[in-house]
């Protein structure tokens, strides 16, 4: 009888070592699956990153040397195609994604001595990198980028486009070429563009060509002088004539403000690096050393007067949130390829409706 009581104690003493290991066990795995879960939820606001512990430890980087920086900038990269991929196979299968020709392709700068494209979004310091491209081409690594005018990288008789080739040449490109691009938070974007040509106006072509048509579409009882002029559009304004149905019926937007997705075609063309202009300073030089020429030229420092991002809440405050998520249902793609966020907007999806 003592015997027996021995073993049922013993034999309750292995059930509860073992129900404890079940638990233990059972909570270590779900603890881990919260915290990869809630880690990649925000990556893709990982700007360079802010959170680097973060990235160190899911990617098990140990890494202490002047190399550190560009592995985790490696291990981002590689978080950002996954993205982008993501987006672009729910695309193909929900039939969303859309063929494209080789015309749509001229956005994307050719070197094809250093074996490289680079698709050029404006407003995404668009203008220094077509004056590294102008330095690579002018075969001198002793010009300085600054040096060369703005206006000179605005004339496309400088570069190659990739839309200039033949299909062939173009399939062979993309195969063995270096492809990489800049992107930047798609409202704040869109903001710098407002600011730029209908604010700080440095030619009439945008008030003339745009700020009469959105005067005179969007403003009830205005006056024959903004009518005449077109120089003092507001920025809701400039949101309401965006998703006008009437502006989307006139035909391909103004590249300033035409969404990355339909310049870059990054389900089309599977680019190597993806950059963000919020870590403009840390990422371009990684990037050309990446490629190879980071001996050859050096990306320039720019000082940012205004950080546009901090503006938004302020250009905003006037849009209604109506015309906010038809905004954000225009460059939707661009916020879910590239991992941006403004407010509650990020839970919707281009793919749930047609």
């Amino acid at each position: 009888m003592l015997l027996n009581d021995v073993f049922g104690m013993n034999r309750r003493r292995q059930l509860r070592s073992f129900s404890v290991l079940v638990l233990f066990t059972v909570v270590f795995f779900v603890a881990s699956f919260i915290y990869l879960k809630s880690y990649v939820s925000t990556i893709g606001d990982c700007n360079r990153c802010k959170d680097v512990d973060k990235l160190r430890a899911f990617y098990g980087i140990q890494v202490s040397s002047e190399l550190e920086d560009r592995t985790l900038l490696e291990a981002e990269m590689a978080m950002r195609r996954s993205v982008v991929g993501r987006v672009c196979r729910r695309l193909q299968v929900s039939r969303h994604l859309k063929p494209f020709s080789v015309e749509e392709l001229r956005h994307v700068i050719v070197d094809d001595r250093n074996r490289i494209l680079f698709c050029f979004v404006p407003k995404v310091a668009s203008t220094n990198w077509k004056r590294i491209f102008l330095v690579l081409m002018d075969n001198n690594s002793s010009l300085n980028p600054l040096d060369i005018a703005a206006n000179e990288t605005h004339k496309s008789q400088h570069f190659h486009y990739l839309s200039e080739y033949t299909e062939s040449a173009v399939r062979h490109r993309l195969r063995n070429y270096f492809k990489f691009l800049f992107v930047r938070h798609p409202f704040e974007r869109l903001l710098s563009a407002f600011r730029n040509k209908f604010e700080h106006v440095y030619n009439d072509y945008f008030l003339s060509r745009f700020g009469r048509l959105i005067v005179q579409r969007h403003r009830p009882n205005a006056t024959n002088e903004s009518l005449n002029a077109g120089d003092d559009v507001t920025f809701d304004e400039f949101v309401r004539y965006l998703i006008d149905p009437r502006t989307l019926s006139d035909g391909p937007p103004n590249e300033h403000w035409q969404s990355i997705n339909d310049l870059c075609l990054p389900c089309h063309v599977r680019y190597d690096m993806i950059g963000r202009y919020e870590s403009l300073s840390s990422e371009a030089q990684t990037i050309l050393d990446a490629m190879g020429i980071g001996h050859l030229v050096r990306f320039p420092h720019i000082n940012r007067t205004v950080d546009t991002l901090l503006l938004l809440d302020d250009y905003f405050k006037n849009v209604s949130n109506d015309d906010i998520f038809r905004l954000y249902q225009i460059y939707a793609l661009d916020f879910k390829m590239f991992g941006y966020r403004y407010g509650t907007y990020e839970s919707y999806s281009p793919l749930d409706s047609d």
